[in-house]
């Protein structure tokens, strides 16, 4: 695209303010600008300002609250779903396109270091984690990461820096969402350097269709795979192939199970399940209003109580049908700091897609309820609640209970840390250490 097209294309939508700076780029500024300036949707941006000037009624007085839950601890829930791993019906989508700058690190947020002990990043836990899966199942499990244009880079460098941290190379695979442009609060485009448009990811709602787009869907079926299970990098507890959620998902024949908690309370600031039309949503905190959010049933408890933590277990003929058909899923916008010219701490609005809107369109839904302490620790800010000492915390709670289940007796009080191979135990891993106790560094793994 040359200027005088690509002013053009900004006069017809009233945005020529992005080429104030034009005389003063390089060359390779100008290019960057250019391009972004051609691959800018029109159709998207006029979306997204009409989305401020005409926000969406909140309807969130005609939801229901969400009961249908079911509780785990299944025994044969678990065996066909360890059964159906062993063959090779599931894979795991690991949602990881943000930023770790709300923890002062610089780069994906992947690679925060969390663990209690070797201080392994959430990368790396992952990976272990299905690594470890894969020695339980009898075979290299399939993964895929999606990351932004911000981050893909060091993303992929990091796992080839670390040989995928035993990961082979033909089991992981990793794409990029695509970026949508911030919008100043009247509703304009605007620019975070003189040669480059402000914008940010798109959301974690994308990550389906871009699975699908990059050929992974497509892969995935030729190598059998029926099921996802969609994850996000910032939950350290979550599992990549949770066999009882996989054996309950088959069992019921859903299209989508999601993996739920119970909400703390009412002033948490996480998403609830809901019910409108006969169809399962959800609700963002925001929208509710306080009393709806501190709303109790008669027995005491939150009416609104079963809180959405981005788990799901998605069947793949499902992914595929919304894929081909299409389905373009709203756009949500949120009132961030937003990177500028002037450098300061200003606000724009952010607009993502989320993957929990992909919900209505399913015609099986379930969910199942964890206890939190299995599932749910995210790692959102520096400190206060969802900080790496919230965090640490309950993954040494996790690994505590781990271990007495697994060696039936108490975990010392020390801080100590479990390598992932005991989430996962296989036989002859029990026998190595029959009878053996935690390593000088606190370690339980291979030295």
């Amino acid at each position: 695209m040359q200027y005088e097209a690509a002013y053009s294309k900004l006069e017809s939508i009233g945005q020529t303010q992005l080429l104030d700076y034009w005389q003063s780029l390089n060359a390779e500024e100008k290019d960057t600008l250019l391009s972004q300036i051609e691959n800018l949707d029109i159709e998207l941006f006029l979306k997204q300002k009409a989305i401020l000037q005409h926000p969406p009624v909140n309807l969130s007085a005609s939801f229901e609250p969400f009961e249908d839950f079911k509780s785990c601890g299944s025994a044969a829930d678990e065996k066909l779903g360890k059964e159906l791993i062993h063959q090779g019906k599931m894979a795991c989508l690991i949602v990881a396109g943000g930023q770790a700058t709300r923890l002062n690190l610089q780069g994906p947020k992947g690679l925060y270091p969390i663990s209690n002990i070797r201080n392994k990043s959430l990368f790396q836990i992952f990976a272990e984690k299905v690594v470890c899966a894969g020695k339980q199942a009898g075979n290299a499990l399939q993964l895929a990461i999606m990351t932004s244009p911000i981050n893909h880079e060091m993303t992929t460098t990091y796992f080839k820096a670390h040989h995928f941290f035993g990961l082979k190379i033909n089991q992981v695979h990793f794409f990029s969402q695509k970026m949508l442009p911030y919008l100043d609060d009247v509703g304009n485009l605007f620019l975070e350097k003189k040669g480059k448009i402000a914008e940010g990811p798109d959301g974690n709602g994308a990550a389906l269709y871009n699975l699908w787009t990059h050929g992974i869907i497509s892969l995935w079926k030729s190598l059998g795979i029926e099921y996802v299970n969609f994850i996000m990098i910032d939950n350290p507890l979550a599992d990549p192939f949770d066999a009882e959620l996989l054996g309950y998902h088959v069992r019921n024949q859903q299209d989508i199970t999601v993996k739920c908690i119970l909400k703390n309370n009412p002033e948490e600031k996480v998403g609830v399940l809901v019910k409108q039309d006969d169809k399962i949503k959800v609700i963002e905190y925001s929208e509710m209003s306080a009393s709806e959010r501190s709303a109790q049933t008669s027995s005491g408890s939150l009416r609104h109580a079963c809180a959405n933590i981005s788990l799901f277990c998605i069947s793949m003929s499902f992914i595929e049908k919304i894929c081909q058909q299409g389905h373009p899923l709203p756009l949500h916008p949120a009132y961030k700091t937003a990177p500028n010219l002037l450098n300061t701490q200003a606000k724009a609005w952010k607009f993502e897609h989320f993957i929990f809107d992909i919900l209505p369109l399913a015609n099986k839904v379930g969910a199942l309820l964890y206890p939190r302490e299995y599932c749910f620790a995210p790692l959102k800010n520096l400190a206060g609640n969802d900080s790496p000492e919230t965090v640490k915390k309950a993954l040494q709670k996790r690994d505590q209970k781990i271990y007495e289940e697994l060696f039936n007796h108490k975990a010392p009080p020390e801080p100590f840390e479990l390598a992932q191979d005991f989430y996962y135990p296989t036989p002859s891993l029990m026998e190595l250490w029959k009878g053996k106790t935690l390593f000088n560094d606190r370690y339980l793994g291979d030295p």
